[in-house]
């Protein structure tokens, strides 16, 4: 499903559109507006509510995720579950199930499907997170 941008009107494409987790709903602001407001913090265009993130959910975000082939520079593509842990640092596959379902729960990223087609894809928050601490 796409939405487009309420801010400058681009295409959006995110999972998860009902997040109660942003002010933005996660499906109304595109990347390119997450990037501005990430590179300038003081702008009030709109606001995003990240919670507190632990050493392993970091871990899932920017190593198990961000570093798959699946995921992409900037496209936030869907990654398939079963191959998150493989890129990760610090994360055992005993704990990644748990650390998944944190980063859910606390409106990170949204998942799709179960079993072997099981995947997740960063939310607006999730995909900010992932943006700030790769931009330097």
């Amino acid at each position: 499903m796409t939405k487009n941008c309420i801010l400058c009107g681009n295409e959006v494409d995110y999972l998860g559109y009902d997040s109660t987790h942003s002010d933005t709903y996660n499906g109304e602001v595109c990347y390119e507006c997450i990037h501005g407001k990430v590179d300038d913090p003081e702008s009030k265009d709109f606001e995003l509510n990240e919670p507190v993130i632990t050493p392993l959910e970091a871990d899932v975000i920017l190593n198990g995720i961000a570093k798959s082939d699946f995921f992409g520079d900037s496209t936030n593509a869907p990654v398939w579950s079963e191959v998150i842990v493989d890129t990760c640092e610090q994360t055992t596959i005993s704990q990644i199930s748990g650390v998944i379902s944190s980063l859910s729960k606390k409106g990170l990223l949204v998942q799709s499907g179960s079993g072997k087609d099981a995947s997740v894809k960063l939310t607006a928050e999730g995909y900010s997170y992932y943006y700030r601490a790769t931009k330097n």
